[in-house]
């Protein structure tokens, strides 16, 4: 975050500069909650404004009914009248309602209003000043809308991803330096395949704190760490395929010197062929199994950070930092 700054609600006073938020002209923060509670209440007022102001300016209407009279009469003498003439004209007044006079119909809607009426109760639209109703909205600045759309406050990926990171990376170097320590105690003995190895756990030291940093980086919501994952996959998948595939050729080779010596011995030629097969398959099928397993990690981070909303959320941090 630029210099520090502390960005704090002042509606509830947390603490929300690393949470979606919106700030208004005086430089004041909300956080997305209560940012969305006031916005709220204002629209609720600004409604409530909006429809007294419509009972106010609109006559009161005349409830029609059976009391209400025509000709001097009541609506209950005119059904009497017509029932004892035996004209039947009583059900057919009593059935049709009254109709409610019109001024005419909303521009925006072409709905019917009522006259005296301020407001079309069909879309909200404001007959005296030709606008639609429409919420009160504290501005904000357009960075913080941009973070709260990329990086919503419920998104939790960062954290987990970045947890399995740090544990993955924690557990691969307590394992490459014990494997560092009991090759080099054989060294002498296991020649070429041997210095292999050992550079593979060597080069694992530096994968596993490399991957490690990403990981915190990535708890912390910095853009820089999935450029650093990515990265760290892409090289740890080149390097350790070259490393298995020297290994499995340096470890078929030495077969072959084990074999020429129990040719020497007299041993069969077809089981010493059987051998040779036996151990190329066993060599190349412990090698291809290990690279499987080991990538894993790596094919995953690279999956997950090629994803379009991923790659938005990651932009969105940079915003938030240079806020």
């Amino acid at each position: 975050m630029a210099g520090g700054a502390v960005k704090q609600c002042v509606v509830c006073g947390e603490d929300c500069a690393n949470k979606p938020r919106v700030k208004d002209p005086k430089g004041r923060y909300y956080c997305k909650p209560c940012y969305n509670r006031a916005a709220a209440q204002r629209r609720e007022k600004q409604r409530q404004r909006e429809l007294e102001e419509s009972r106010e300016s609109s006559p009161p209407q005349d409830d029609p009914g059976n009391e209400s009279t025509a000709g001097g009469l009541g609506l209950g003498s005119l059904l009497d009248d017509s029932d004892a003439s035996g004209s039947g004209m009583g059900v057919g007044l009593a059935d049709e309602p009254t109709p409610k006079s019109r001024e005419g119909t909303c521009p925006e809607c072409g709905h019917g209003y009522e006259a005296g009426a301020v407001i079309c109760v069909n879309c909200g639209y404001n007959l005296r000043s030709g606008k639609k109703l429409q919420a009160s909205v504290i501005a904000d600045d357009g960075e913080d809308d941009a973070a709260e759309e990329a990086s919503p406050a419920t998104s939790r990926w960062p954290t987990v991803i970045g947890v399995l990171a740090i544990i993955v990376a924690a557990f691969g170097l307590l394992t490459d330096l014990a494997g560092t320590v009991s090759v080099i105690a054989v060294l002498t003995d296991l020649g070429a395949v041997g210095a292999v190895v050992l550079m593979m756990y060597v080069l694992g030291i530096g994968f596993s704190g490399w991957l490690g940093v990403g990981g915190v980086m990535l708890v912390q919501r910095r853009a820089l760490a999935a450029t650093m994952l990515r990265l760290w996959a892409g090289v740890y998948l080149a390097t350790h395929a070259l490393l298995f595939i020297v290994t499995a050729v340096l470890a078929i080779a030495a077969s072959d010197t084990l074999l020429a010596e129990l040719a020497d011995e007299g041993v069969d030629q077809e089981v010493l062929d059987f051998l040779r097969s036996a151990w190329s398959l066993m060599v190349i099928g412990f090698s291809l199994f290990s690279f499987l397993w080991l990538a894993i990690v790596p094919a995953f981070l690279l999956i997950w950070f090629r994803r379009k909303k991923i790659q938005r959320e990651v932009e969105s941090w940079d915003t938030s930092e240079s806020d």
